[in-house]
């Protein structure tokens, strides 16, 4: 509650356009970032943004994520991180016609995966967990990985519209 009760106080005291938004829309360009960071204060904001696929995780935005909690972890200024969505959709799981590639070899996989080299893995699977305060404002559906990540996460604010399920069972998938 401390934590969301701050975010609605930052929020109030800033112009409308100076801090990433929570639980709603916001329209990207195809060439926007898949992943947006912005130190505000203390906390590092991680922005969800590829609306256009409803937030389905590719290698790009898998790496992203991954340097982002991995600079959680690294920057000592940052005391939080804050993860959210741009759009409706917290994340609709893994991009598969994008993934499957990567994931049919092992090698390409732990190569996308380099959360055993000292870096932080965003799931809580594979590598070391965040040793600082992680927060998800999930927002609409928040599929498959994106249920990792909140699994992982110390905090998980949800709206009214959020909804959890992890499909890879259904699917004849192993999760993370």
């Amino acid at each position: 509650f401390f934590v969301y009760r701050h975010i609605m106080l930052l929020r109030a005291r800033a112009p409308s356009n100076s801090l990433p938004r929570l639980f709603c829309r916001f329209s990207s360009s195809q060439a926007a970032p898949k992943v947006i960071t912005e130190v505000k204060g203390n906390v590092l904001w991680i922005g969800l943004n590829r609306p256009e696929k409803k937030n389905a995780m590719d290698a790009d935005m898998l790496l992203a994520l991954n340097d982002a909690y991995t600079r959680i972890a690294q920057d000592p200024a940052v005391r939080v991180g804050l993860v959210y969505t741009t759009s409706d959709t917290f994340t609709s799981g893994l991009d598969l016609p994008a993934i499957a590639p990567v994931f049919a070899s092992p090698r390409r996989a732990l190569k996308l995966l380099p959360w055993g080299r000292g870096r932080v893995d965003p799931f809580g699977a594979f590598g070391r967990p965040c040793p600082k305060p992680v927060v998800l404002a999930v927002s609409g559906a928040c599929f498959t990985s994106g249920l990792e990540m909140a699994l992982a996460a110390d905090i998980v604010i949800a709206d009214r519209t959020a909804r959890f399920a992890q499909m890879e069972t259904s699917r004849g998938i192993i999760p993370f």
